[in-house]
């Protein structure tokens, strides 16, 4: 699990599917969310704890910044 201000290592080379967590810009933060779908034009992702958090994210790959490599 994450949490606010933990810090984490991405890589933006690595391909992204189905379980991917992946770091991405959304508004004025970054979000780190797990991938649910991935189409042709956007990747869906959500929380893993959907107690705090339900809402779905449809996102361009441009916002994308990386997959998580290591929590730290």
């Amino acid at each position: 699990m994450f949490c606010e201000f933990d810090r984490v290592i991405t890589i933006n080379f690595a391909k992204l599917q189905k379980g991917s967590v992946i770091v991405f810009w959304e508004g004025d933060k970054y979000l780190i969310k797990r991938v649910k779908d991935i189409k042709k034009d956007e990747i869906i992702a959500e929380s893993d704890n959907k107690e705090l958090a339900s809402k779905v994210y449809k996102i361009k790959f441009d916002d994308v910044i990386g997959r998580v490599l290591l929590k730290y």
